[in-house]
């Protein structure tokens, strides 16, 4: 009995280690087109990323948001989830 108690506990203990693990935030950072931060947020691993208002409502004038892009590939905020921290950074169209 006493042994069942204490694997019973082990199983426990490393089923919350396992979760806790799994719930990391990482960082988002929004970059202009000169690489300089416009903000940061972080999500937990696997979720989308939620724009907010100072990143939706961004503008320059005389252009048109092009989008937000990792590297070379535009960013879709409704299908793309993060798993490590990541760099948006905003392209314009004249």
């Amino acid at each position: 009995m006493k042994n069942k108690i204490i694997i019973l506990l082990i199983v426990i203990i490393s089923i919350f280690f396992l979760t806790s693990c799994t719930n990391s935030k990482h960082k988002v950072t929004f970059l202009d087109e000169y690489d300089e931060v416009i903000t940061e947020i972080y999500v937990s691993t696997g979720s989308k990323i939620e724009l907010t208002n100072e990143i939706s409502d961004i503008s320059k004038p005389g252009y048109k948001l092009k989008g937000w892009y990792l590297e070379t590939a535009k960013w879709k905020f409704d299908k793309y989830r993060v798993f490590t921290d990541i760099k948006l950074k905003v392209e314009w169209e004249k």
